[in-house]
This record gives C-alpha cells, structure tokens and sequence, in this order.
C-alpha cells in the first residue's frame, strides 16, 4: 500500500478545491516530507497552497497552514525562500 492511497481520501463529491480535499493534501504533503521524499512534498504542498490561496482566500487559517507547511518543505529541500511573514531563523527566508 503506497502513502498516496493510505492517505486521507475525501469523498469525491466533495471536488479537489473543499476544504477537507485540500487539508488532505496538506497532510499527504506533510507526510512525504516526514518519509523524506522532498520533491513531492513541495509539488503536493505547492498545489494544496495554491488551491487553498484560491478557493479560502490568504488569510483563511488553512491557507496559512498550507503556506507554513510549504515553506518547512522547502527549507527542508535547501531551497532559500522569501516569506511574507515573520519567518523562524530556521527556515532561512529574508
């Protein structure tokens, strides 16, 4: 059984853009990235960021969980990152 089937599935009547489908795919990103696999956390987190951004609005507590975590993943990756918010030391934004 893979993680991607493992993971939080909801019920397809719902659409990939409800809240739950979209914390799903935060959670399966946050999952990848605990399983080291980094490239697909930052495509799978990218994606529930943008989708969050678009369908809840940026400031939707959701949408900042998905940004958060996205920029964990990055930093994880070495990517260097610009944040629009007041940043960890850590995860080397600025």
């Amino acid at each position: 059984m893979s993680i991607r089937s493992s993971s939080c599935t909801p019920p397809s009547s719902l659409g990939e853009d409800h809240p739950h489908a979209i914390a799903c795919a935060i959670n399966l990103a946050s999952d990848l990235s605990d399983l080291g696999d980094l490239d697909a956390a930052v495509s799978t987190g990218t994606d529930a960021h943008e989708r969050a951004e678009q369908t809840l609005g940026a400031d939707h507590p959701i949408t900042l969980a998905a940004r958060l975590n996205l920029t964990t993943d990055r930093a994880r990756a070495g990517t260097r990152v610009d944040c629009d918010l007041d940043p960890l030391p850590m995860f080397g934004c600025g």
